[in-house]
Parts: C-alpha cells; sequence; structure tokens
C-alpha cells in the first residue's frame, strides 16, 4: 500500500476519533443530574430562612431610604411569618433565622427570596418570591409565587404596611403547600404529585 495513502487513512480515522470523542463530552455536559427529591424527616428541624433583593439604584442614590425599606420589609416579614407558621400544624419543629443569622449546618433549610415585594405604578404592593428547599447538599425549587393587592385611596402607613404583609401571606400559602408534598413517604402520592390545601398533611 502506498505509504502516504496509509498515513492520509490513519490521519482520517485520528480525526473522525476526535470528533466523536468531543460529541460525546458535549453530550455528557449537556446532561445535567436531577437533584434528589428531598423527603423531610419530622424529627428533624426545619430552618426558614428569608432573602430581601434590595433595588441596587436606589441604594446607591438614596441608602438611607433603601435601608429604611429594607427595615420595613423585614419587619413585614417577622411579622407575618411567626404567627403563620405557628398557626399551621408543621409536623416538626423549626426555626425563623433573624436577618443576620445562617442556618445550621446539617438541618434542612426553606429559603425564601422576596424577588420583588413593592408599590407598583398601577397602585399595587405586587410580591414574586422564590423558595427553595436544601438539605444535605441537594436543593429542590419549590417555585415562584406572585400575589398582588390594590392599595385603597387615602391609604395610611399602617394600610401600606399590612397589604405588604397580606401579598406575603398568601404567597406563603402558596409555598407551604409545595413544601406538604416534601412530608410524603414514597410510594404514598409520590413527589410532585398536585395537592390542594383541602388534602394538606399539616395546612388547615
Amino acid at each position: 500500500m502506498n505509504l502516504s495513502k496509509t498515513t492520509g487513512l490513519f490521519r482520517n480515522g485520528l480525526l473522525l476519533a476526535g470528533v466523536s470523542f468531543l460529541l460525546s463530552a458535549c453530550s455528557t455536559l449537556g446532561e445535567k443530574e436531577e437533584p434528589r427529591f428531598i423527603y423531610l424527616d419530622t424529627a428533624d428541624t426545619l430552618q426558614i430562612k428569608f432573602h430581601y433583593n434590595e433595588d441596587p439604584s436606589l441604594q446607591f442614590s438614596m441608602p438611607t431610604v433603601a435601608d429604611q425599606m429594607r427595615d420595613a420589609r423585614y419587619r413585614d416579614y417577622m411579622e407575618t411569618i411567626t404567627p403563620y407558621v405557628a398557626a399551621i400544624n408543621l409536623p416538626m419543629d423549626y426555626r425563623i433565622l433573624k436577618e443576620h443569622e445562617q442556618p445550621e449546618r446539617g438541618h434542612p433549610v426553606l429559603e425564601i427570596f422576596a424577588l420583588r415585594w413593592e408599590h407598583t405604578q398601577m397602585g399595587e404592593i405586587e410580591g414574586v418570591f422564590h423558595a427553595t428547599l436544601t438539605s444535605y447538599g441537594e436543593r429542590n425549587k419549590l417555585g415562584v409565587f406572585t400575589e398582588r393587592e390594590t392599595l385603597r385611596l387615602g391609604y395610611s402607613r399602617d394600610d401600606y404596611d399590612q397589604t405588604h404583609r397580606e401579598v406575603l401571606s398568601k404567597c406563603l400559602g402558596q409555598i407551604f403547600v409545595k413544601l406538604d408534598q416534601h412530608f410524603e413517604l414514597p410510594g404514598e402520592n409520590g413527589p410532585g404529585s398536585p395537592m390542594g390545601e383541602e388534602s394538606s398533611a399539616f395546612l388547615e
């Protein structure tokens, strides 16, 4: 066989092998492993952590006002989450973490992120909250929850804060219905099965 022809075939073989390897590697990198569904142990303690997303432009232009808004929203959160969780029959111990308190390792964490929780140009208080559940390195997304309430004409400061709390309370109802699915044992209703408040294990 001609040496140049043999060399050409060898090079073509290497090229095809290299392309095949790259395609295989890209395919493997593109495949994301699904997170393990978290089943909560009722003997454990659920930690609840809140994150408020500040407006960076307001923080830059009027930092004092931005700090006041953050303090007001954290106050509204604490005044809402504390009686809410106490009123439901949560089948495990829980801790509501303070603003700068970090979760302890080794316990599940319910994190609630306020992506948007403010007064809109339409005269409404709009809340957009994202919630996740984390346990032993696994993270499950509970979803994004949106509610809005219209402020009445001539509203006072108390009305303004109360409407923020009402919006949050409605979103908490949705979040804890989702959380309820994580108390189901394998083989009961199965993870992700649709549930309403009427079939909830701890919501009344």
